[in-house]
């Protein structure tokens, strides 16, 4: 995914790109691991402007994911779409006190700061590979649902709570110590009482 600079004016222009197995096997090492999510093929949009030497980016990215839902542990799959600004300015002779991003600017024709919004860049193309497999991690949900209103598994008896009902709702207690009861041979009641007089 190279970003040609040489011919971006102040008027804006779009540019997409597609990114597809062997770019998600290079760049995107996801689903290797039992849990991970899965990542399908990619669709990246950009429109880019020049402004006083600077660069506007705005983009988006839209994929579908398959994800192992957090509360109902099953596989399903999820729309995936984020968008993105960044503002990068003409690097010059500086060169970033980081090493990493002293590297990516070497590497990459650009790097970020640590809000992944703006930075600097430098000669004729942007590589935009590893910046958008970062992105695209970065913006995984950290917990996923399968839908929303997911009612999960029952810590009980692991019953899906989404296809049926099962009895230990009915017998569960609202005391906080309740599972100690069953562990200490008391009753919930006489642990909370412990617990107040302390």
């Amino acid at each position: 995914m190279d970003l040609l600079i040489e011919g971006i004016s102040s008027a804006p222009t779009a540019h997409s790109f597609r990114a597809g197995a062997a770019w998600r096997k290079r760049h995107l090492a996801l689903g290797m691991a039992p849990g991970e999510p899965v990542v399908g093929d990619l669709s990246v949009a950009l429109e880019v402007r020049r402004s006083q030497g600077d660069l506007h980016i705005e983009g988006a990215v839209q994929s579908v994911v398959e994800v192992l839902c957090s509360r109902c542990l099953l596989r399903s799959q999820t729309p995936f779409s984020e968008r993105f600004r960044l503002l990068l300015e003409p690097a010059g002779a500086q060169r970033p006190s980081d090493p990493d991003a002293a590297r990516a600017l070497e590497s990459d024709g650009f790097c970020l700061d640590e809000h992944f919004r703006s930075g600097c860049f430098q000669g004729n193309a942007l590589r935009l590979d590893r910046f958008i497999a970062e992105f695209v991690i970065l913006s995984l949900p950290l917990q996923p649902l399968c839908r929303a209103d997911c009612a999960g598994l029952c810590p009980g008896c692991g019953a899906d709570r989404n296809h049926q009902a099962c009895a230990c709702a009915a017998t569960r207690s609202d005391s906080p110590f309740a599972i100690l009861s069953g562990r200490y041979g008391l009753p919930p009641d006489h642990i909370e009482g412990e617990g107040e007089a302390r």
